[in-house]
């Protein structure tokens, strides 16, 4: 199972919001949580070999919950997705965390 950190930035209405998105990855299925808005989110999905992929979850607003699908592309240095929840749409981008960055955080 590889798993793969990024820093991310959500484009939201009311301004960009910074977080985590953690990918695990095993024989093209995803499995990862979102650390955005105070609260940590689950994900599930599956990703191509070109780093394509679809997750499902549910985004926690202190207001409101968001069910979502989202589609998006990753690498080894950058992510990129839109999330669709009900009527609102929101980008996400982020770069890879590296190895490095890790053992300075532990």
């Amino acid at each position: 199972m590889e798993r793969q950190e990024y820093d991310i930035v959500m484009k939201t209405s009311v301004g960009d919001r910074k977080g985590i998105m953690i990918f695990n990855v095993d024989n093209g299925v995803l499995n990862g949580h979102l650390n955005i808005l105070k609260e940590e989110n689950p994900f599930h999905g599956t990703i191509d070999e070109r780093g394509n992929f679809c997750i499902r979850g549910e985004l926690k607003t202190l207001v409101r919950r968001i069910l979502y699908d989202a589609t998006g592309r990753m690498s080894e240095r950058t992510l990129y997705l839109k999330l669709l929840g009900g009527r609102e749409i929101f980008e996400i981008c982020g770069t890879a965390v590296s190895e490095e960055e890790k053992e300075q955080i532990s």
